[in-house]
């Protein structure tokens, strides 16, 4: 089952009830450790293990890093790691909690939208092989996940937005009412609305805790969450030596996934307009020339989704129904990387 939820109104509530402080350790990146941390307003002393930010911490050598950093702080199998940050610091603290010591206890506290809504739900932990996105990892669930909406306030505008992107998919796969509800808001105004963006949070991990329920280890039914990912993962493996965030990449994707979908007659021309209108509201196009989508498609030749049909992705039969397990050829994927640089 996938892991509780519990929603706290102030981040200094999250450790009011805990048993054992002493037994507790902190994994954060250098960002959540200066404007998170202090949010907590903690009264006993924790370790707080330290990595880098952005993509490029998901890596072997920052996963020995936390490792050795256990080691040395007399971590055991009883003991807690608090992953204190975004999706970088879920899929990789939750790795090295999977693995230290054959398993060990982990908490997610997210401090972004896409790590509220998404990343820190359902048990995926990470890290990246060479250029290749989430290569290497386990399922393992948390033992909890603390959402605290006061969290967001440290975020930049585009940290928001590039959450909401992993919204709209839930929504696109599930919701079609959802969906429209997030199409019809002004973003700039909604982040001041704590009353709102916990309801709009809560209807996301729904969804999400919805069909890891039914499918814990994505053997099925849980590859729709997926939608935006196959494309959307290229993206940012393309552009990872210039990152452009997650969510900037998964809403490329969708739209992307929707184009073949719309081409593959599976989705009709009224919902991919509102699709592609939804998408371009929030979202400048990425920049990338014909002459790149030859390397684009041998990157999505290399999704680890991938069989031997072909390139797999989620693609769309109406606004709020997803079908997985999808196979594409070079062509659609060629037709759909040339249309996203050609119709803006």
């Amino acid at each position: 089952m996938v892991s509780p939820v519990t929603y706290y109104p102030k981040a200094e509530h999250l450790f009011y009830n805990h048993p054992n402080l002493e037994n507790v350790l902190i994994l954060c990146d250098s960002i959540t450790r200066q404007a998170c941390f202090p949010k907590l307003q903690l009264t006993k002393h924790i370790p707080v293990i330290v990595v880098n930010t952005g993509e490029e911490s998901k890596s072997i050598d920052n996963l020995a890093f936390i490792w050795n950093q256990l080691l040395q702080l007399n971590a055991n199998r009883s003991s807690i790691l608090v992953n204190l940050g975004g999706g970088v610091i879920s899929d990789l603290g939750g790795m090295a909690a999977a693995t230290f010591h054959r398993g060990m206890r982990c908490i997610n506290i997210p401090t972004t939208l896409m790590g509220m809504v998404d990343a820190a739900h359902g048990g995926k932990t990470g890290i990246n092989l060479q250029q290749y996105k989430n290569y290497l990892g386990t399922f393992s669930m948390p033992e909890a996940v603390w959402i605290c909406p006061d969290f967001l306030e440290t975020l930049p505008p585009e940290e928001l937005t590039s959450g909401f992107a992993e919204m709209l998919k839930h929504g696109l796969i599930a919701d079609a009412l959802y969906f429209e509800k997030l199409n019809k808001l002004e973003l700039k105004n909604v982040w001041k609305n704590k009353e709102m963006v916990l309801d709009l949070i809560k209807t996301s991990v729904a969804i999400k805790k919805r069909f890891v329920n039914l499918d814990p280890y994505d053997k099925g039914v849980r590859q729709v969450l997926n939608f935006g990912h196959t494309v959307g993962h290229g993206f940012e493996s393309f552009f990872m030596n210039n990152p452009i965030s997650h969510g900037q990449c998964v809403a490329a994707g969708m739209l992307c996934e929707a184009y073949i979908s719309r081409q593959k007659n599976l989705l009709n021309a009224t919902d991919f307009e509102t699709i592609k209108s939804a998408i371009d509201q929030h979202y400048k196009r990425l920049i990338y020339y014909k002459k790149d989508v030859d390397a684009l498609i041998n990157i999505l030749m290399k999704d680890k989704k991938n069989q031997a049909q072909g390139i797999r992705c989620v693609l769309l039969s109406s606004i709020g129904k997803a079908e997985f397990g999808q196979s594409i050829d070079r062509k659609e994927a060629e037709n759909a990387l040339e249309y996203y640089i050609t119709n803006s």
